[in-house]
């Protein structure tokens, strides 16, 4: 292919990035969360959600909200981990960034077990232990190091930098899911959607759906609008409607 003598190979390469990105949506979560989430939300009006982020991890690679934040969303992102942290601070500067855990108490702070795989970082000592014990991916795991962790309670957290009320409410919490979510004031707090991780090991190493957070939201007025396996979305009832 001949090109025209002002288009060098690199121009070139971005306009062909560009008609792509033009033609494919992009999604940056694990299994598109984020383009559903943005569909539902479209349909009803809202281009630029707000979001609260539990577990964020990585600020940009399978995570659920920064689609949003790339078009001019903003909001908090929630991160134990200190050394994923740094990274989120650096990439999401528009975003409130707290390197904290969530508790369901005003509990001042938590041991917190770093892992060989930081991706099994927990605040959980049975849980490190049993990763220990187990290591089902055979890379030798070991607690790296202990340390505390403050603690925060999600409904301080929507006081203080969400008091006008959050559109998507994103939880990655490695078992502690269910106590993030029994523990927000559904009566204050109405997120339109939630994400949550509802695939879980079980003691014998087999995959399953925790059902108890679909119960559970159901009962807090929500429905279950998508699954992909790894993660539920469920929308407000009577605005879930709007998108149907």
């Amino acid at each position: 292919m001949k090109l025209p003598k002002y288009l060098n190979i690199k121009n070139y390469l971005a306009y062909c990035r560009y008609l792509w990105n033009r033609r494919y949506k992009r999604s940056y979560a694990q299994t598109g969360e984020d383009l559903i989430i943005d569909s539902a939300l479209k349909m009803s009006g809202i281009v630029t959600p707000s979001y609260l982020d539990i577990g964020t991890y990585h600020p940009i690679y399978s995570n659920n909200t920064y689609l949003f934040y790339r078009r001019g969303s903003r909001g908090v992102c929630i991160e134990p981990n200190p050394e994923m942290f740094r990274i989120i601070k650096k990439k999401r500067k528009n975003d409130v960034c707290l390197n904290v855990g969530i508790s369901s108490t005003t509990n001042d702070s938590a041991n917190y077990y770093v892992m060989t795989s930081k991706f099994l970082n927990t605040f959980n000592k049975e849980g490190a232990d049993e990763a220990v014990a187990n290591d089902k991916l055979k890379t030798r795991q070991k607690i790296e190091q202990v340390i505390k962790i403050p603690l925060v309670t999600v409904n301080s957290i929507l006081e203080k930098y969400l008091p006008n009320g959050v559109d998507i409410l994103s939880v990655d919490a490695e078992g502690y899911d269910i106590s993030i979510l029994t523990s927000l004031d559904f009566n204050r707090f109405h997120p339109k959607v939630i994400c949550v991780e509802t695939l879980r090991y079980d003691a014998d190493g087999t995959l399953q759906k925790n059902s108890e957070i679909n119960e559970f939201l159901t009962g807090q007025g929500y429905s279950l609008y998508a699954d992909t396996c790894v993660n539920s979305i469920f929308l407000k009832n009577g605005w879930e409607r709007l998108t149907r």
